[in-house]
């Protein structure tokens, strides 16, 4: 399988929001910045970076909260499942 044939999928813990990304990611990391951690409600996040373009939201998308001046997380409305991170200068998703 190529690397633009490579298909990861997910959703929140509902089912209202699926996303479908194409091709192998940036880079993958385990976060563990204070905004992270209050995010997840945990020690660490992991989480991988792909480019907008190849990140597809079947039906709903996720809502978004501007939690910094340069950034903003997705996250399902129904159920609260925390989805992504963008820093809006960028054409990345994580």
């Amino acid at each position: 399988m190529s690397d633009s044939e490579t298909i990861h999928e997910g959703g929140c813990q509902c089912g209202r929001i699926r996303y479908r990304v194409t091709g192998r990611p940036n880079n993958t990391t385990n976060c563990h910045c204070t905004q992270c951690r209050m995010a997840g409600g945990a020690a660490f996040v992991t989480w991988s970076e792909f480019p907008r373009a190849h990140v597809h939201f079947m039906a709903d998308e996720p809502h978004t909260y501007r939690s910094s001046d340069r950034a903003e997380r997705g996250f399902c409305p129904w159920c609260g499942t925390t989805l992504t991170f963008h820093y809006l200068d960028s054409d990345t998703i994580d």
